[in-house]
């Protein structure tokens, strides 16, 4: 499929599609993504990957309403680390991050808003 039909299947610009598919935007809004994966005639599993693909590729966030003040501090720290990270401290990083979630889900760690030092953390 051509990106013009594409564009006009979804009802935007071609030339704001190219934009996205050579990085020069990120779409961020659902009904974009829902729309594109309509247009592309994706299945269900296809449709995961595409909005799996767009949250790695945003370029801001939003962060949740009702986040506490360290919650904060804690992304605030993690900019100013990201930008002199190289790719293998960002590698472990985010395996720390994923031992952290699946640790999270185990209810291995205190629950939100309890206050505990590492020490309590249970392994």
């Amino acid at each position: 499929m051509q990106q013009v039909e594409l564009a006009q299947r979804i009802g935007v610009h071609a030339t704001y599609l190219s934009t996205i598919e050579t990085g020069g935007k990120t779409p961020s809004k659902v009904d974009f993504l829902e729309r594109l994966a309509k247009g592309l005639e994706l299945n269900g599993e296809e449709k995961e990957v595409l909005f799996a693909e767009a949250r790695k590729s945003r370029r801001s966030i939003t962060l949740p309403r009702n986040l506490p003040l360290t919650g904060y501090e804690v992304v605030d720290h993690l900019v100013g680390y990201l930008d002199g990270a190289n790719e293998q401290q960002l590698a472990f990083l985010k395996t720390m991050l994923e031992g952290l979630k699946r640790m999270q889900r185990n209810d291995h760690l205190p629950a939100a808003g309890a206050t505990s030092s590492l020490e309590e953390v249970k392994m």
